[in-house]
């Protein structure tokens, strides 16, 4: 009899202690279930977000040749307007651009001459240096107001100016614009995160700036 009593006493606890077993299992394949759901949900935002990250980038490189190409024209027509030499600056390393407005003429001097200026320079007093006047330039607020700073994502690839002997792509770059109507060869090209490239030509005679996709050298 108590031999009887003992295993009907085993067979009543047996599911008592496989329930709760039974209940984590599922518990278990229920998370792993949502896990798999969440990962399949964020898989499908990134789809959807990452090409709109794309042609958000690609709109910030198209609006910053647009500005670039109506801040050149602005400054030529400050130059002539004013009688004075305007001049774009470019910042390489802080990825910025402004216009500054200078001198009613300026000379510039060819390479040779720089040299030369150079060597006299070397033998002039410290008082004689000082004496001799460079030409001023100042930001011109009417064009620019402050310096601006290329979008997160985009950067000039290289700018090309008389004074740079070929594209630059560090430093700084300067473009001179006359009171005559005439500017200095000015060929920048624009960069982003998406290897979208864009080229700006400016054009000496009339101040206006091509702007095309892709890159191109004149």
């Amino acid at each position: 009899m108590d031999t009887i009593r003992t295993w009907t006493s085993t067979t009543q606890i047996r599911p008592l202690v496989l329930g709760p077993l039974l209940r984590r299992q599922r518990r278990s394949a229920f998370t792993l279930i949502e896990m798999l759901l969440v990962i399949g949900l964020m898989a499908f935002i990134f789809a959807i977000m990452i090409p709109g990250v794309n042609v958000s980038i690609r709109v910030a490189i198209q609006n910053s040749g647009r500005e670039l190409a109506s801040t050149i024209r602005a400054a030529y027509d400050e130059a002539v307007l004013k009688g004075r030499v305007f001049r774009v600056v470019f910042d390489l390393e802080k990825q910025q651009y402004w216009v500054e407005q200078g001198p009613q003429s300026l000379s510039l001097q060819t390479d040779e001459q720089k040299e030369d200026e150079s060597r006299r320079d070397s033998k002039r007093t410290e008082d004689e240096r000082k004496a001799r006047k460079r030409p001023v330039f100042g930001l011109a607020r009417d064009v620019t107001r402050d310096k601006r700073s290329l979008p997160a994502g985009v950067k000039f690839a290289d700018v090309t100016t008389p004074q740079t002997k070929g594209p630059a792509t560090a430093g700084m770059a300067v473009a001179h614009i006359f009171p005559h109507g005439f500017m200095e060869k000015l060929i920048i090209h624009l960069k982003d995160t998406s290897d979208h490239t864009m080229t700006l030509i400016a054009d000496p005679v009339s101040g206006k700036t091509r702007v095309i996709n892709g890159l191109v050298s004149e």
